[in-house]
């Protein structure tokens, strides 16, 4: 583990509001968490770590990235409207895709993609390894083939996502035993801190703040933004459990080809259906 942070135990406190999909607010009594701190729990197991990297020159690449990136706004499976561009591999949909793929914005915007990849292996896979290896859980992440990981990490996917309100929720998508990686970037932005109501304590989520923590286990949610004029993303970085189902990607994509000849010609059979009636 580091030895140039701090370590402190956090305690959940007593009758916290557990209830999920609720707007987060901080309280007279919430606590801002320390940045350069590994918090454990009680037996010493490390459950989130929080830093600011705003004087690494990497932000500065990723802020071009977040400001150059095609974003597009869609409404979540709980109702929450959002405006994200998805980066890396996505698993199969059998509602719109029978097949495992790389995201439209990897494939489209190849310089942002290598950013947040070149990120993603110097300087964030060494912080998750020094920090959070544990044997049982590193185990579990290597359920899904090195086809589905971005180069060298064991990350899946990457989300940038603009000034979001999100409400209480746990990261029930990710593998478990992953964390949850978010690194904040922002510009006369006020507000968006990162609540965790079991402890009360919040993540004032600075410019450069970044925190890796246990998401699919700790509850959370992003407290509303107040951007203005500004600018405000947050780049979660996050391993996928359900691309432990896919396929070698050779395979999915002869699934994928196969998939699109058969759309064509379904459309071509109700074309020529419609026209005889």
């Amino acid at each position: 583990m580091n030895t140039f942070m701090n370590i402190s135990a956090i305690n959940k406190v007593k009758n916290f509001d557990n209830t999920l999909k609720v707007v987060p607010k901080l309280k007279e009594t919430s606590k801002k968490l320390e940045a350069n701190t590994m918090y454990t729990d009680q037996s010493g197991r490390p459950l989130l770590y929080y830093t600011n990297i705003a004087h690494w020159e990497e932000t500065k690449n990723l802020i071009a990235a977040s400001l150059t990136t095609d974003a597009h706004s869609s409404t979540r499976t709980n109702g929450a409207k959002t405006k994200s561009s998805v980066f890396g591999f996505m698993p199969r949909n059998a509602l719109r895709y029978n097949y495992c793929r790389k995201t439209v914005s990897t494939k489209k915007e190849k310089r942002n993609w290598n950013t947040l990849v070149d990120f993603a292996k110097s300087k964030l896979m060494p912080l998750y390894l020094e920090n959070f290896y544990i044997d049982n859980e590193m185990k579990m992440q290597e359920r899904i083939l090195e086809d589905w990981k971005i180069d060298d990490t064991i990350f899946t996917t990457i989300s940038i996502n603009f000034n979001q309100l999100i409400k209480t929720h746990y990261d029930s998508f990710n593998t478990k035993g992953s964390l949850s990686n978010v690194l904040i970037l922002k510009e006369n932005a006020q507000g968006g801190e990162l609540y965790l109501p079991e402890y009360d304590a919040y993540i004032p989520q600075n410019h450069g703040d970044l925190t890796i923590f246990r998401g699919e286990e700790i509850l959370h949610g992003v407290c509303k933004c107040d951007i203005s004029n500004g600018f405000r993303a947050s780049l979660v970085f996050y391993q996928l459990e359900q691309l432990q189902h896919c396929y070698p990607y050779l395979d999915e994509l002869k699934t994928a080809q196969e998939w699109y000849e058969q759309s064509a010609k379904n459309r071509l059979l109700k074309r020529q259906k419609m026209k005889k009636n």
